[in-house]
């Protein structure tokens, strides 16, 4: 359809290397700092812990270099005040909001051209 029709297009597609695990997170900071597996684990639970308590009451939380993850709602207008109620919510969810240098760090992502009529193949995923 349109301008383009019947020609061949090209464009980028993300390759995708594999997926980083939680174990492969644990094992590296492990390498990286004083701390065991056992305790990095530990240490990132806490932290999860925290960061739900504080999205549940809906603050937002500040990952530091990771950027910032937001409680989101939508909810349906009503008439009146009685009829807004937790029924009228239609979405929950959390915004992640990175920080500038994280984003930054996709300049040199892992891609290839292709023929833009090839949809994406399934590759097996590799840990790293």
């Amino acid at each position: 359809m349109g301008p383009k029709k019947g020609k061949e297009l090209y464009t980028i597609r993300r390759v995708n290397i594999g997926n980083c695990s939680f174990s492969y997170l644990l094992k590296r900071i492990e390498k990286s700092t004083t701390f065991s597996d056992a305790d990095a684990e530990l240490i990132l639970k806490t932290f999860s812990d925290v960061v739900e308590e504080k999205l549940s009451c809906g603050t937002p939380v500040d990952l530091g270099p990771l950027g910032t993850l937001r409680p989101k709602i939508t909810a349906k207008s009503v008439n009146t005040k009685e009829q807004c109620t937790a029924k009228t919510i239609t979405n929950k969810g959390i915004t992640y909001h990175p920080r500038a240098e994280l984003t930054k760090a996709l300049e040199g992502i892992s891609r290839r051209v292709i023929n833009s009529e090839v949809r994406g193949r399934k590759h097996k995923k590799k840990e790293e």
